[in-house]
């Protein structure tokens, strides 16, 4: 869907990452069946004052909203909003958390890229993907500190994914396409 409105794959690929990150590593939870959707907001805002003589000025049932809160409001820009955590589960950062956060991630289909796809975009939005991944969750380790035990829990989920991945591939359980 990104690809065909002529958006960037690249940086959303990459904000997939940085949200799936948060939810590992941040709020604990294994991402289960979460959904990202593409959402929009005015390009700029402008909390601008409006006095009371202003106010008293204008005629009964006049919205402010367009005109004062936003310059632009039919200008917007697009973002990625990750929704519907009902189906979330706590993670511990044990082996077995892990082990939990991948499953979730890989039946969490069509949404993030895959490893182990055999188109060469494929594999370039998953390396990009995997690098944005694990470069949120040093960002965030770096700047929470790391708790014990979690430090090699993004590696280990990334490596989890493709062999995770590539045990289904190889028996036939998920088509690579």
């Amino acid at each position: 869907m990104v690809m065909e409105l002529g958006l960037d794959t690249y940086l959303y690929a990459a904000e997939m990452a940085c949200g799936l990150v948060i939810c590992h590593w941040r709020a604990k939870v294994d991402a289960n069946d979460v959904e990202f959707v593409l959402g929009s907001a005015p390009t700029t805002l402008n909390f601008g004052h409006i006095t009371s003589r202003q106010l008293a000025d204008m005629p009964k049932m006049t919205s402010t909203y367009p005109d004062h809160l936003y310059n632009n409001f039919k200008k917007r820009t697009t973002h990625l909003w990750i929704l519907d955590f009902d189906k979330c589960h706590e993670m511990d950062v044990s082996d077995c958390g892990i082990e939990q956060a991948v499953k979730a991630a890989e039946d969490n289909d069509p949404y993030y890229p895959k490893p182990h796809k055999q188109l060469a975009e494929d594999q370039q939005l998953w390396k990009h993907f995997k690098e944005a991944y694990l470069y949120s969750s040093s960002t965030i380790f770096l700047l929470d500190g790391i708790p014990e035990g979690m430090a090699k829990g993004p590696q280990k989920f990334i490596q989890g994914w493709e062999d995770y991945r590539k045990h289904k591939i190889d028996a036939g359980l998920v088509d690579d396409n």
